[in-house]
């Protein structure tokens, strides 16, 4: 089987689907966001890149120089998030990722058992929020997306998750879906948001206020 094709459609669960569908758009902004979320795992390994590691690039004649890290490393024995801890959180909701679109892309009305995102899977991620909450410092502004680089990607994590939110609400309005999709990822960007903000005080970054 040719893994490259011409055709204006696909087949979803042996159904003939236009690649501009609705449907589709969910399944394509799901396996964008799991894309990203790969990249934030590839980021939570305990340490910044460097231009030690990587030598800086030159666009137009300027050096675009790697960023260093925060001058501001976190106290020791502070027993915030492990490395590790947000790793595996992040891999999770790869894995969980995997089922929401495999969920979007089965009909509803297929009366087989399939793996579909549950209130558990839900329950999961507000447990994860929950527990990040209590080691934070409550906020009282909005802050900007950004601090250090694992963060940043986290933040990016959190937008596409809530474009793919949006496409699910489209979704939704012609079509019968599992609501349990669109708890999970509503949930999802909350979980987002809270590992940028842990990502950043593991690095010793501030979030920096809007106002």
């Amino acid at each position: 089987m040719k893994i490259f094709q011409d055709n204006e459609e696909t087949s979803l669960y042996g159904r003939r689907t236009r690649k501009d569908s609705v449907r589709i758009g969910v399944i394509g902004t799901l396996d964008e966001l799991n894309s990203f979320v790969g990249l934030a795992v590839s980021r939570s390994d305990g340490g910044e890149i460097t231009s030690s590691i990587i030598p800086p690039t030159k666009v137009g004649g300027l050096s675009d120089d790697v960023i260093p890290s925060s001058p501001h490393p976190p106290p020791k024995g502070n027993g915030f998030r492990s490395e590790d801890e947000i790793k595996n959180i992040l891999k999770e909701v790869q894995r969980d990722l995997f089922v929401a679109g495999a969920d979007v892309a089965t009909p509803f009305d297929i009366t087989e058992k399939h793996q579909r995102i549950s209130h558990d899977d839900v329950k999961r991620l507000e447990d994860h929020i929950s527990r990040l909450e209590n080691e934070l410092e409550p906020l009282n502004r909005f802050i900007l997306p950004g601090g250090s680089r694992e963060a940043a990607v986290l933040h990016i994590c959190r937008t596409i998750c809530r474009r793919a939110e949006r496409s699910i609400v489209a979704l939704k309005a012609h079509e019968e879906l599992n609501n349990y999709v669109f708890v999970y990822i509503n949930r999802l960007s909350d979980l987002f948001f809270v590992l940028a903000r842990a990502a950043n005080k593991r690095k010793g970054a501030k979030d920096e206020e809007w106002l």
